[in-house]
């Protein structure tokens, strides 16, 4: 993928961060919020101020800051509303993906490289399999790799699908629109 400017925004917690929403097109959304350093915070909903309806989450597992925030752009060039979390390394994913299982907090996709520092896709995919926790979260991957061998070996470890990055916004923009599905089946299910 193309390699962009990447700045820091702030952290959810270590080794994570909480990227940008877009609330103008959110259903519902609730008149009582602030915006804290590009990130949207909620404050306390009385019930008939709720939304109706969960805000679907995306988990981006990449230790290329460039790709992560070209992501982050054609989610909202494409008007998908979610919320969007990334890690830089394969053994945070995995941190993160235990934790939200015990919180009840998974995400309702998880865009996953293949080549990063600590753990490979490949092995997170391996952890993700041993955990029957985990195994309804969807997992695609996200590559610079369009080896029909590693395109094989993560299907076969439980990959949902698997892409190559397209080098052109407007194709990167065309594979967020069709992933559009699983944050469609994901926010009306609660986890």
């Amino acid at each position: 993928m193309l390699d962009d400017d990447y700045s820091q925004t702030p952290t959810r917690h270590e080794g994570s961060e909480q990227l940008p929403v877009s609330t103008s097109s959110i259903p519902n959304y609730p008149e009582n919020h602030a915006n804290v350093g590009g990130t949207v915070v909620l404050t306390e909903l009385a019930p008939a101020q709720a939304p109706t309806r969960r805000i679907p989450s995306v988990l981006i597992v990449d230790d290329n800051p460039g790709d992560v925030e070209l992501l982050r752009i054609a989610f909202e060039m494409c008007d998908c509303v979610a919320l969007i979390e990334t890690v830089g390394d394969g053994h945070a994913a995995v941190q993160r993906l235990t934790m939200g299982a015990i919180m009840g907090t998974l995400p309702d996709l998880v865009l996953l490289d293949l080549n990063m520092p600590r753990a490979n896709g490949l092995e997170v995919l391996g952890s993700i399999r041993l955990d029957r926790r985990l195994e309804r979260v969807p997992v695609v991957m996200l590559t610079t790799s369009g080896q029909a061998v590693d395109r094989r070996r993560c299907l076969e470890l439980g990959a949902r699908e698997f892409h190559t990055k397209p080098e052109h916004i407007r194709d990167l923009v065309g594979l967020v629109q069709s992933l559009q599905h699983y944050l469609d089946s994901g926010a009306d299910s609660h986890r």
